[in-house]
């Protein structure tokens, strides 16, 4: 194959010793020529064997690989910023050790970025639990190429990011140039890392496209980070991250130019969606898990609770509306 521009190929890993080849193997297999690509894995301080896959992917591919191990700990943000800080290619794409994709992803993303010199191209995400999903074969004509000096574009692009497969940085191609130029950056050891850095590509690019393509599959690994529960960390990180965004685009001002004032409402709903509505859902979700737990391990060991004379007795509203709940369970249960 001939000599192309050179892709860096950034990987956070942290505890994937199960996950790390079956990514590596289909970045290796891609029709753009593994000898283009230079791929960084970065290790957040593994716990398990990860690091040692990590080195001994680096022995076996010198030219191509380099493996690094955090100093400390930086969650993705730190890792991928280690990785931006390093990398020599000219574009970059971000993938996440558990996940896998398809062979011709960088082709088609690469293409389309030197055909018009875009900032950002994204490609279409699915996603699997086991088996790899069966992907379509891909139709790099249907695209959206968005100029994102039409203000509608935009406004479309920000309210996109409340979708689960936009927001993220993975199933991207990023422009060096874009991102140096615009000193775009994570923030570190905190969550939703990527909500920040989307948010400030669609508000900095000039030229975005979409492929409609599948290209990207992202693995829902229940273990992962994001997936794992809820914590009071990540419900406070939301907040954290949403400010910094404000904090950025009030610093940014001249770069943004009049960019804020035209997509006010759309930037507001964003924020309100990355707050308020997706931790609400969260916290909403977590509660009832914990609750039917409660409730049916309560009534495995007293299943005569109903029959209790003091149970029979109360009046309270909520207690009342806590026991219709529970006698609920206990129908299901019996």
């Amino acid at each position: 194959m001939d000599k192309r521009d050179r892709i860096s190929v950034i990987i956070p890993c942290y505890n994937v010793q199960k996950y790390i080849m079956r990514c590596f193997g289909s970045i290796y297999d891609q029709t753009y020529g593994f000898e283009n690509l230079e791929v960084i894995l970065i290790d957040d301080l593994s716990t398990d064997n990860t690091w040692s896959i990590l080195e001994s992917l680096q022995r076996k591919y010198p030219g191509n690989v380099i493996a690094l191990k955090m100093q400390k700990k930086g969650k993705c943000g730190g890792a991928r910023n280690l990785g931006m800080d390093i990398c020599s290619g000219k574009y970059i794409t971000f993938v996440d050790a558990d996940d896998w994709i398809h062979p011709d992803m960088l082709k088609v993303l690469h293409d389309r970025m030197a055909e018009d010199d875009y900032d950002v191209v994204q490609c279409g995400v699915s996603c699997f639990k086991g088996a790899l999903p069966y992907v379509p074969a891909v139709n790099d004509h249907e695209i959206q190429k968005l100029d994102l000096n039409n203000v509608d574009n935009r406004k479309n692009l920000i309210i996109s990011l409340t979708g689960f497969t936009n927001v993220p940085v993975w199933a991207k191609l990023y422009s060096v140039r874009f991102i140096r130029e615009n000193n775009l950056r994570f923030m570190e050891n905190i969550y939703y890392e990527d909500t920040y850095f989307s948010m400030l590509c669609v508000l900095l690019a000039k030229k975005y496209c979409k492929v409609q393509s599948t290209l990207y599959c992202y693995f829902e690994n229940m273990d992962g980070i994001i997936r794992s529960g809820i914590s009071n960390a990540k419900i406070r990180d939301s907040k954290i991250i949403m400010d910094h965004i404000r904090q950025a685009i009030k610093s940014r001002k001249a770069e943004l130019g009049n960019v804020v004032e035209q997509c006010q409402c759309e930037i507001q709903a964003f924020l309100l969606w990355h707050q308020y509505i997706e931790p609400y859902s969260r916290m909403e979700s977590f509660l009832k898990k914990e609750q039917d737990i409660c409730k049916e391990d309560f009534l495995k060991s007293e299943q005569d609770i109903f029959n209790n004379p003091y149970v029979k007795a109360f009046s309270d509203d909520m207690v009342l509306k806590i026991m219709s709940e529970l006698r609920k369970t206990a129908e299901k249960l019996y």
